[in-house]
């Protein structure tokens, strides 16, 4: 599970700024997910929204598993690059 405190402007949309400094937009659209977290529920990424966070740079073996798994359990579809590669880390597509 990843925490990411985020404010979020008049519109929905949450602003994350990252270690560097930059800011990440996460599109109000996205927060229509829910979980649980020590049995509270609580807000969440979609599925879908998880998969558009996933973009703009190197995805290491262990973010391709996270999306492998959110494409079995949801059945989002996952970018090409998101996808483990033949011959490379885990088999699943």
């Amino acid at each position: 599970m990843d925490v990411h405190p985020v404010v979020f402007d008049g519109e929905g949309n949450g602003d994350y700024t990252m270690e560097n400094g930059e800011v990440w937009v996460y599109e109000a659209a996205w927060f229509g997910g829910t979980g649980t977290l020590q049995d509270q529920p609580v807000r969440c990424l979609t599925a879908k929204g998880q998969v558009m966070c996933h973009t703009g740079y190197e995805l290491d073996d262990e973010d391709r598993r996270d999306m492998a798994a959110l494409h079995e359990r949801f059945g989002v579809e996952l970018l090409p690059e998101q996808r483990f590669r033949c011959g490379r880390g885990d088999s699943r597509r």
